[in-house]
């Protein structure tokens, strides 16, 4: 339980979380490789052993937090002031 909850905080960073869906994507092909059968689909989100459902929701809340501070940068910070930029 306590491993899996650090692998979540670990997740967190966005090139953990990258890395965690490679990987998982890679197991699913190689075991559908050797066993001749398919690799990963859309039902296998639910299986709860492979954890790509946890990484997929840790990316997407990932992507709207950068896109709202990336907003915030390009409104506020890099005028050079703190202050709003004029718009003309």
């Amino acid at each position: 339980m306590l491993i899996g909850a650090l692998i979540i905080v670990m997740e967190l960073y966005p090139s953990f979380s990258l890395y965690r869906g490679l990987y998982e994507f890679s197991q699913a092909s190689f075991t559908g490789n050797s066993l001749g059968t398919h690799g990963m689909r859309w039902g296998d989100l639910s299986n709860s052993v492979n954890g790509m459902k946890e990484v997929l929701i840790i990316m997407v809340v990932e992507w709207l937090v950068v896109i709202f501070v990336a907003y915030y940068i390009d409104q506020v910070v890099s005028s050079g002031s703190g202050n709003y930029k004029r718009k003309l």
